[in-house]
C-alpha cells in the first residue's frame, strides 16, 4: 500500500495547471475585449466631436463672412482662433501634462488598494 500515488498527483497538478492556464486565457480574452469595446466607443465619440467642431467651424466662418460681407474673413478669423488656441496649448503644454499626470496618479490610487491593505 502506498501513502502517496505520485502518478494521480503528478496528473491532478498537471490539470491544476492546464485550468489555471485556460482560466488566465479567458480572463485575458475578456480584459481585450473589454479594451476594445472601450476603445471603439471613445474613437467613435472622438469622431463625431471632431464632426461637430469642423461643421461649426464651417458655419460659424460663412456666419461672420455674411456679417463682414466677405468671402473669406470668416475663415481667417476662425483659422486664426485655432491657430492661437494651438499655439497656446503647445506653450503650456508642460503645465498641462503634469495635470494630467496629476489627475492620472489620483484615479490609479483609488483604483489599486495598497499593498499593505492585502
Amino acid at each position: 500500500m502506498k501513502i502517496f500515488d505520485f502518478n494521480r498527483l503528478s496528473e491532478t497538478l498537471g490539470a491544476y495547471v492546464e485550468t489555471r492556464i485556460e482560466l488566465l486565457k479567458l480572463d485575458m480574452k475578456e480584459e481585450l475585449g473589454k479594451g476594445i469595446a472601450k476603445t471603439l466607443t471613445w474613437a467613435f465619440v472622438l469622431l463625431c466631436v471632431l464632426a461637430a467642431i469642423f461643421f461649426g467651424s464651417f458655419g460659424l466662418s460663412v456666419w461672420i463672412n455674411q456679417l463682414l460681407e466677405s468671402s473669406y474673413t470668416g475663415f481667417l478669423l476662425v483659422g486664426a482662433f485655432y491657430t492661437v488656441l494651438a499655439l497656446t496649448t503647445y506653450t503650456l503644454r508642460a503645465k498641462i501634462e503634469h495635470r494630467f499626470l496629476s489627475k492620472f496618479k489620483e484615479v490609479e490610487e483609488i483604483d489599486s488598494p495598497d499593498e499593505n491593505e492585502q
